[in-house]
């Protein structure tokens, strides 16, 4: 695949990216300030949605620190070839966070959920490492 067509799928990559944050992380934390009945603890979802023990504020913040991220993925989008370290960052912490997924969620949540938790973050760090720029930005 040559620069131009790789640049295209990563721009079209992480603007999904973006959106999926946005879409998984504004509804969830939304729920969980509200202590809408569906995510407060005892709720049908929360033993799967919700870290334990139970931490609105730490989940929050985790929310916030994504909903940022979403937005630093969309601007970044615009042009890929400038932002290789951002897009590196972004590979190896869905890389760690998954590997972190894979060995407490057993634990937690049992071998299913680990499979769902875990897998989607190595394939976005594998798509990253598929389409990351590979030649250098002018400085």
């Amino acid at each position: 695949m040559n620069e131009t067509t790789r640049m295209t799928w990563l721009r079209l990559f992480l603007r999904v990216l973006a959106v999926g944050f946005l879409a998984a992380f504004i509804p969830w934390v939304t729920l969980i300030l509200l202590n809408a009945p569906i995510l407060a603890p005892g709720g049908r979802l929360a033993p799967l949605l919700r870290f334990q023990p139970y931490n609105a504020y730490y989940e929050s913040m985790m929310a916030a620190i994504h909903l940022v991220w979403a937005v630093m993925l969309w601007r970044a989008s615009d042009n890929p070839a400038n932002h290789p370290l951002f897009i590196d960052f972004t590979m190896w912490a869905n890389a760690g966070h998954g590997l972190v997924m894979l060995i407490a969620t057993p634990m937690q949540k049992g071998p299913v959920m680990m499979v769902i938790e875990s897998l989607p973050l190595f394939v976005i760090a594998a798509v990253l490492w598929w389409l990351r720029p590979r030649d250098q930005p002018e400085t």
